[in-house]
Order: structure tokens, then C-alpha cells, then sequence
């Protein structure tokens, strides 16, 4: 019988548990991931990128279970400090800097989201996009809130230019028709004066 030493059966151990969660989390099942991303985090030998990777998997876990006010203590920039290296060496396996920025923001802005805070939960999408502009989540989290704010414009330029919205905060309907009576207004008092 073969037995593997101990430090490599540590490193399969949180192998185990962040494909545990990952997988979970693809299939639905929101409280496996979050136990399994749970006792990856919980190892005392847990490292850089399983560490990384478990919190985000467990902060997706939460928001898909309407909990955003436990995700905080996961998504803090120290997290996003030592999965990217901090600007040292980067660690074998882990996310490149602009992925594991992208997938921090696109989690930090889910959790705005559920929140109801729709300006911050733009700011994060921005911030994802601005890292990682191939990034589909990004690009998906970006979407929904310009669409959910009432700026279709937006959401279509970043759907076929893969142009980035400005954040601004969203106008509210009576701010919407101001603008309008404004606009028209405007148009008016151009045509009338000439």
C-alpha cells in the first residue's frame, strides 16, 4: 500500500474541498459548497490559491442563499492582497491578479446587490471590468445592473462594443421625466428661436 506524505495529503485535501465547492456551487447545490468551502477555509494548512478560491466560493454560496451580511468578513482587500501576491511572486496555481480582482469585485458587487445598494454593486461591476474586460461575470454583473437601473443604452453598448458604463448614480423615474420635460423643453425654445 502507498502512502503519500503528509504535506501532499494536505495539499489534496483542499484540492478536494475547493473542486467540492466549485462543483456544488455549478450544480446548485449551495449548502455543499458552503460546507466544503467552509472546511477548506478552516485548515490550518489551507494556502494561497485554495484560501482564495474557498472565499469566494463561499461568499458565492451565501448571496445565492440570501445572506449578504456574512459575505464581508470573506471579500476584504487583505483577501485580494494575498491571493494576488501582494506584488511578489505569484504562487503556483493561483488566479492571475486581474481574474482574482475581477472575481473579487463581481462577488463584492453580488453582495451590494442583495443588499440594495445598486451605486456600490456598479462601482464593484466597473471595477471587475476595468481588471479583467474578457471576464464574463463581470461583463453579466455590468449588464444586469445597467438594466435594472433603467440604462439599456448602456447595458447594450458593453453587450456588443465592450464598452464600459460610467457609474453615476440611478436616476429615479420623477429625475427621468424632469430630464425629459428639460430635453424637449429644449428642442422647443431651438426651434421656436430660429
Amino acid at each position: 500500500m502507498f502512502l503519500f506524505p503528509d504535506w501532499r495529503r494536505q495539499i489534496l485535501k483542499q484540492a478536494a474541498f475547493c473542486k467540492l465547492a466549485y462543483v456544488s456551487l455549478a450544480l446548485g447545490d449551495t449548502a455543499v459548497a458552503l460546507d466544503a468551502a467552509r472546511s477548506l477555509l478552516t485548515l490550518p494548512t489551507c494556502q494561497e490559491p485554495w484560501r482564495y478560491r474557498g472565499r469566494l466560493y463561499a461568499s458565492e454560496a451565501l448571496c445565492r442563499l440570501g445572506r449578504p451580511d456574512d459575505v464581508a468578513h470573506l471579500l476584504t482587500q487583505q483577501a485580494l492582497v494575498e491571493a494576488t501576491g501582494g506584488g511578489e511572486r505569484p504562487v503556483e496555481g493561483a488566479l492571475s491578479p486581474p481574474d482574482a480582482t475581477a472575481a473579487f469585485f463581481v462577488n463584492l458587487g453580488s453582495m451590494c446587490i442583495l443588499r440594495g445598494d445598486l451605486l456600490r454593486a456598479r462601482q464593484c461591476a466597473r471595477q471587475a471590468l476595468v481588471a479583467s474586460p474578457s471576464s464574463t461575470e463581470a461583463r453579466r454583473l455590468s449588464v444586469y445592473l445597467s438594466l435594472r437601473c433603467g440604462e439599456a443604452r448602456d447595458a447594450l453598448s458593453l453587450l456588443k462594443l465592450g464598452q464600459i458604463p460610467d457609474v453615476a448614480p440611478p436616476a429615479t423615474a420623477q429625475q427621468q421625466q424632469q430630464a425629459q420635460r428639460a430635453a424637449a423643453g429644449a428642442a422647443g425654445a431651438g426651434a421656436s428661436g430660429r
